[in-house]
Order: C-alpha cells, then structure tokens, then sequence
C-alpha cells in the first residue's frame, strides 16, 4: 500500500538527516509518527553501493 508514500518518505529522510545515520539499526528504534516501523527482514541493501529499499510497515 503506498498510502501517504510521500509523507513517510519525508519524516524517514528527515530523521536519517537529523541523526546523521550510517547504517540502519537506529530506526529499529524510530516510529513513523502514523505507526509505521523499519522492517528490516524485508530491506534490501547492497552493502558495497549503500544502495538499496527500506520497507516500512504498519503493524
């Protein structure tokens, strides 16, 4: 579902900003202020490119 894709995508962006993330275990931790959470069981990163797509889900 990509319901309200460009609001999530900008709080993500906004909190990888913020914190100055290089990797992503922290948004283990972080909360979409509409529920949404990192599910990293379903993120594909290629580790030589740090390239790749974070999935966020709504429990």
């Amino acid at each position: 579902m990509t319901h309200n894709v460009k609001t999530l995508r900008g709080e993500l962006v906004n909190f990888i900003v913020r914190e100055t993330l290089e990797d992503l275990e922290p948004l283990l931790e972080w909360t979409h202020p509409s529920g949404y959470e990192f599910d990293p069981d379903a993120t594909e990163i290629d580790e030589d490119t740090k390239s790749g797509t974070v999935v966020m889900v709504k429990p």
